[in-house]
């Protein structure tokens, strides 16, 4: 190489290189305002540099799974996502990110942050989509926070045209859902778990065993009355809203994997989801996540909101 073209080649290198070292210059001097309580003063450059890359990092991790869901609805806009807003965090005061579900208007539910999504869906007597708890319209959904004895955390209740939904959470590591669908000769109603929800993550590995659905190896999922249909599959596949594997145990290596429940022959069910690794755990003691706080408003639902 000539000695003109290294120097071309230099300049180049330099010019991409220099946003770059000048975005990590900018994170570096806004870490070190940000973090100098918890930090040494002597910590140097090299420590601040490693801090950032891992903070950046964990940022960068921790939107994966919605750049994922953002790429997949771009390529498959005629499939249901989530609405992706209203989300109501339902957790044990002062549990780990890890043990946070997420519900979102419609009953649309995550039992933790990159778990997986639970969603309802109607369809015609074919399969063809009529609602689903994604799409409903917010003026045809009515939520509300409800406190049930014995219960530590309120469950959140909807109402639509279709269903009636209630997420609770029932003790170590367990949630549950109280469902009751209004179907007629002409409707079917599911109940679809798949990567995509409120916080949902990858779906891998899928096993219908002994009336119970394992995903991922850490979360049991359990319908009553039994299911007597239940569809695995990946959603790579063509016609995936209306067909399935036929395989009691299904590997989707690119993480879109689901299971689609028929909700027949009964109009009451309850889901319960339990997970097998991360039960929520507190530091914090409480008597009650029940707001004290006692107001006269036209609308309840606003000093029910408000923190303990």
């Amino acid at each position: 190489m000539s000695g003109k073209k290294s120097s071309d080649c230099r300049r180049k290198t330099q010019g991409t290189q220099r946003p770059v070292t000048d975005l990590v210059g900018s994170l570096l001097c806004a870490l070190r305002v940000l973090l100098r309580p918890i930090i040494r003063p002597r910590c140097g450059r090299a420590e601040s540099f490693a801090l950032a890359t891992v903070l950046i990092s964990q940022s960068l991790l921790a939107q994966s799974p919605r750049l994922e869901v953002i790429q997949a609805m771009l390529q498959r806009p005629n499939d249901p996502w989530p609405r992706g807003k209203g989300h109501v965090v339902l957790a044990v005061p002062g549990c780990s990110e890890a043990s946070k579900a997420y519900h979102e208007p419609g009953g649309s539910f995550s039992p933790g942050f990159g778990s997986l999504g639970v969603s309802i869906w109607i369809t015609d007597n074919d399969g063809k989509i009529q609602a689903t708890s994604d799409n409903i319209p917010l003026d045809d959904i009515h939520q509300q926070m409800v406190w049930q004895r014995n219960r530590e955390l309120p469950a959140i209740e909807t109402g639509t045209p279709h269903y009636r939904a209630l997420w609770s959470f029932v003790g170590d590591g367990r949630w549950q859902l109280s469902l009751s669908v209004n179907t007629n000769a002409d409707t079917k109603a599911f109940l679809v778990v798949r990567s995509a929800g409120p916080a949902g993550g990858p779906v891998r590995l899928l096993d219908w065993h002994n009336q119970q659905l394992r995903i991922n190896e850490r979360w049991s999922l359990r319908l009553s009355p039994i299911p007597e249909t239940v569809s695995l599959g990946d959603e790579s596949v063509e016609n995936w809203k209306v067909s399935g594997s036929g395989l009691n145990r299904y590997t989707s290596a690119e993480g879109w994997g689901f299971a689609r429940f028929e909700l027949r022959g009964a109009k009451d069910w309850t889901f319960t989801i339990h997970d097998n690794l991360f039960p929520p755990a507190t530091p914090l003691v409480y008597a009650s996540t029940l707001a004290g706080l006692q107001l006269n408003l036209p609308d309840p639902s606003f000093p029910n909101s408000l923190p303990v």
